[in-house]
């Protein structure tokens, strides 16, 4: 390759360029006449060409692992890097986790919500379509799951009772009519389900801490007694929860 003549020399760097195909098609005429008639230069064409296809046919990939395998300080830089993004990976996830998900908690607006989708959940009690999971709320008829801890007067019953698992965890639903108007009372775990609501919505009633609110067009009276949590539901404006509270003793 290097014993070219020199007359050929200048042709050197066309022929490269040839190969690569960085040669102007104007000059490509000339170079093709000049190979017609030298065989020096067709030599030094069919050694670049070789070269050419033969770097086309080598595996980067190939060449990594090769030198990957040779070099133990690139073995432990890679094994290194590994790590460090699964560690990378995982802060990440626990971060964006402990930013944007929360535990479930029952606050007014998820017991207004489990109102909303339960004042019409039918006699039966199956398969709510408006369960907000889409859960079967699994009940009994009045006769078999009376509460013992609701004494309603007169102007009071208690139509069906049931569980709904709507937030992740087991709630007790008790569907009542006062005064003609649906009230749901809730009974939960507050281990499992923390009863949050505004410090400026408290109030307290022969000793016992209660929330007030309004969400809407619902009313919700919510309080807790041991670990169990209660939420009174009903349409604001119908019933007056507090007569309805006072009905309620501690199971």
């Amino acid at each position: 390759m290097d014993q070219l003549e020199k007359g050929c020399a200048q042709w050197r760097e066309s022929l490269s360029a040839l190969v690569d195909g960085e040669l102007p098609f104007s000059e490509q005429r000339a170079v093709w006449e000049h190979l017609r008639g030298c065989a020096s230069c067709r030599a030094y064409y069919r050694q670049l060409s070789a070269l050419q296809r033969r770097l086309h046919r080598t595996d980067p990939v190939t060449l990594w692992l090769r030198t990957l395998r040779a070099n133990r300080w690139w073995r432990r830089a890679l094994v290194a890097s590994v790590m460090l993004t699964a560690l990378l990976s995982a802060g990440a996830t626990a971060f964006f986790v402990h930013r944007w998900w929360y535990a479930p908690a029952m606050t007014p607006i998820a017991a207004a919500g489990l109102f909303n989708h339960h004042a019409a959940v039918p006699p039966e009690w199956q398969a709510n379509p408006s369960c907000a999971v889409g859960i079967a709320c699994l009940g009994e008829r009045t006769a078999t799951a009376q509460p013992q801890f609701i004494a309603l007067p007169r102007w009071g019953r208690l139509e069906r009772a049931g569980v709904c698992e709507c937030l992740g965890v087991p709630i007790a639903l008790y569907q009542l009519t006062v005064q003609r108007s649906p009230v749901l009372l809730l009974q939960f775990n507050t281990d499992q389900l923390p009863l949050q609501a505004p410090a400026a919505e408290r109030l307290v009633i022969n000793g016992q801490p209660l929330t007030c609110t309004v969400v809407a067009d619902t009313h919700v009276l919510m309080w807790q007694r041991g670990k169990q949590g209660f939420a009174l539901v009903a349409p604001f404006g119908k019933v007056n929860l507090f007569q309805v509270f006072h009905h309620i003793a501690p199971p």
